[in-house]
């Protein structure tokens, strides 16, 4: 590993670091000052909407299996065991969810992000609508399809929030994204 000390900026302290090519260090200057100065428009608003109401119904979604279980339980004959696999799956594909979503956010974008947690939180819920009573392996495959779609998702969400809103609003928009 290198030994380098690095300044308040990420660059390499004693260097220059160059600006893209055909821009100059003052015009990215400009464009962080036209963000922060700028209004909230209509689209912030419904952006930050329809992020609220995908995380509260994916967060929804995590509550409700805890009652779900406890009805299909008696039905399917399940022991406790399997009923906590099927209760823990979607907490480790949580867990796996975060680990990969954020990784992907990074390299692909966090909208496209975005949209694939939530397309894999979906499918993996339509796919519990649909499986045959007294299939608890396949629901607790699907719980795990669930959690990590969901927690791919919102692991984009926050850190798209924070790099959309202006400073001087970012820390109540990014707190209510956690209040639902």
């Amino acid at each position: 590993m290198a030994d380098i000390s690095l300044d308040g900026h990420g660059a390499v302290a004693g260097r220059m670091q160059a600006a893209a090519p055909g821009h100059s260090r003052d015009e990215a200057q400009d464009w962080l000052s036209a963000i922060e100065k700028s209004n909230l428009s209509t689209r912030y608003y419904l952006t930050i909407g329809i992020l609220v109401l995908q995380e509260m119904f994916e967060f929804y979604d995590f509550f409700l299996v805890g009652y779900l279980v406890s009805v299909l339980a008696p039905g399917w004959h399940l022991t406790y065991g399997q009923s906590a696999i099927m209760l823990l799956s979607s907490g480790v594909g949580a867990i796996v969810g975060s680990l990969v979503g954020g990784t992907l956010a990074d390299i692909f974008g966090r909208k496209k992000m975005i949209w694939g947690g939530g397309l894999i939180f979906s499918l993996g819920a339509a796919g519990c609508a649909l499986i045959p009573d007294g299939s608890w392996v396949l629901f607790s495959v699907l719980r795990f399809v669930v959690g990590f779609g969901s927690i791919a998702a919102v692991s984009a969400q926050n850190p798209l929030i924070v790099e959309i809103t202006p400073t001087r609003y970012r820390t109540f928009v990014s707190s209510m994204m956690v209040a639902p």
